[in-house]
């Protein structure tokens, strides 16, 4: 990785660090069905605390009610926390984000990731009540 990857990856941290001060908690749990007791198990994955930007709304030209609703907002999340807590940020069928902001917790609908190089950078996360 080149230096300028190095210091782009690690900028985002440093401009939430220095204009916004929003305190999260990231938290990825996995669902699976145990067939012993015939109930669905909830296990944590991962938890790491994060600065991210505000919840922000989406431009009304980008709501069409199927993948973007009206209550959803965004955040961006440095992409270095979280991927030195080991936290997969992609969602699946079997495995849930949620992001608590000001005890709000919300649910990360879709996670798009802007990289360099072969780093990730920083996350936008769209988060759904």
């Amino acid at each position: 990785m080149g230096n300028f990857d190095q210091i782009f990856q690690e900028l985002p941290q440093l401009v939430i660090e220095l204009f916004v001060d929003t305190p999260a908690t990231l938290i990825r749990t996995k669902r699976h069905y145990d067939e012993v007791t015939g109930r669905t198990v909830v296990t944590t994955e991962g938890t790491v605390e994060v600065l991210v930007s505000p919840p922000q709304a989406f431009d009304i030209r980008m709501i069409d009610g199927k993948n973007v609703l009206s209550q959803d907002t965004y955040v961006y999340a440095p992409a270095k926390a979280v991927t030195d807590a080991g936290i997969e940020i992609i969602p699946s069928t079997d495995a849930e984000l949620t992001l608590t902001v000001r005890s709000r917790v919300w649910r990360v609908h879709r996670a798009e990731i802007l990289a360099s190089g072969d780093g990730d950078a920083v996350y936008v996360l769209q988060l759904r009540p």
